[in-house]
């Protein structure tokens, strides 16, 4: 019988735990947004073409790709009752220089966002794994708590620090400055996270301390174990088919929307993308989720899984429709996308399902970390590939790509088992 995880522990019923728990949900899903989205807003809006600022972003998605790799280093750490506080204060900083590099040196920009990347992989690790063991047994209460931590850094790192920039852009004139006050803006809500941390996150004196070694042996068996199985591997290849056209659109969009008429986009503002992705759009995904996870826990996965995977593949027609149309009328566009991101919250209920039981579900932190990677590997290769589309083929044909790519998402399901939901 397999042991369970040697990961980092913290008093998980302490009452403190109600404080650090949910910070450290919020404090992943903000740093996500920064080196993700907003990094490639930023890009974007400075004058940098859609391959260039898609691909910066998806290139700092590399750590997590090889968070297999880390992941000895985080378990052989002997003083990682401070490391979450420490990456939190590194990360602020590299927001900071981020912020101070703008319109100065593009190439000490990047090697910020770098920085900021990796501190928010190795955070992301052990975040999981204590959120992990303070929701033991998925308990109602405490799981809703960390989900509302992460949808609100979401509305708050992405939805509120576009439609800051967007009216400092109007209000200043100047882009290097209305950007360098929104990641001013990040690092202040990280140092809220980071205090909050310091003063409430305790560890547990049962967590037996590995050294390098055994950390290194312990991922390479989990690894081990992982590849034996014949049906994981096809699942593995599947998860990252499934989700590569639901990434796409994510990198996509926001370009689209930004983008004047004249090369095909819908002439809208940072603060319109804010509001129709940031707030409303990450409602309608929530409102999604919620739906797929009350199916399945009423009926179980094995009787929603098509129509999940239906949901995830074939609204992405409505992009297409919005490419042709150009509408002008903001709520128009927002109907169309919120439809669309309503859909995929339905679908990709079902695949986080999946990810949670063949991994933190059963104890397996290296199971986790290799889903995880492909998650990552997926959005990574999205990332590339949709600035470069979009420049040399235009919105339109980008957008019945990614069509196509969702049939390609859906003929792949098709070749392998039902999966069940014990």
């Amino acid at each position: 019988m397999k042991k369970s995880t040697p990961a980092p522990t913290a008093h998980a019923n302490s009452h403190l735990a109600w404080l650090w728990a949910p910070a450290l949900c919020f404090g992943r899903g903000l740093m996500l947004v920064s080196v993700m989205l907003v990094a490639m807003m930023m890009l974007k809006r400075n004058g940098q073409a859609n391959s260039w600022a898609s691909f910066v972003p998806a290139l700092m998605l590399l750590p997590f790709v090889l968070r297999g790799v880390i992941r000895p280093l985080v378990l052989a750490i002997r003083t990682w009752r401070w490391l979450m506080p420490l990456l939190q204060v590194f990360f602020i900083f590299a927001m900071m220089g981020v912020a101070s590099a703008l319109g100065k040196s593009a190439s000490a920009t990047y090697w910020w966002f770098a920085a900021g990347a990796l501190c928010c992989t190795v955070h992301d690790m052990v975040a999981a794994d204590l959120c992990t063991q303070w929701c033991h047994g998925w308990q109602r209460n405490r799981v809703q708590a960390c989900l509302f931590c992460a949808i609100l850094a979401v509305v708050l790192g992405f939805g509120g620090t576009l439609i800051l920039a967007g009216d400092m852009e109007v209000l200043s004139r100047q882009l290097h400055e209305a950007w360098s006050l929104a990641f001013h803006l990040l690092a202040a809500m990280m140092t809220v996270v980071a205090l909050i941390c310091a003063l409430t996150l305790r560890p547990s004196p049962q967590w037996k301390k590995m050294n390098m070694e055994e950390a290194w042996q312990w991922c390479r068996s989990e690894t081990e174990h992982w590849w034996l199985f014949r049906h994981q591997r096809l699942y593995a290849f599947c998860l990252v088919l499934l989700t590569l056209h639901e990434w796409m659109i994510w990198w996509g969009v926001p370009m689209f929307l930004v983008d004047p008429g004249s090369i095909g986009g819908l002439s809208m503002g940072p603060q319109e993308v804010g509001y129709v992705l940031g707030t409303l759009g990450v409602m309608m995904l929530v409102a999604g989720c919620v739906a797929g996870y009350w199916a399945i826990g009423r009926h179980g996965l094995r009787r929603w899984l098509w129509p999940m995977v239906m949901a995830a593949s074939l609204p992405d027609v409505l992009l297409v429709y919005l490419a042709f149309a150009m509408p002008s009328d903001i709520w128009h566009v927002f109907a169309c996308l919120g439809l669309e991101n309503f859909c995929c919250g339905f679908g990709m209920a079902g695949i986080l399902t999946y990810i949670m039981y063949y991994g933190h579900g059963r104890g397996m932190a290296a199971h986790a970390d290799i889903y995880l990677s492909l998650f990552a590997l997926s959005a990574m290769v999205a990332g590339v590939a949709t600035g470069f589309i979009q420049d040399y083929f235009g919105y339109r044909r980008f957008f019945i790509v990614v069509v196509g790519a969702a049939l390609v998402a859906v003929a792949a399901f098709a070749s392998i088992p039902h999966l069940r939901r014990k």
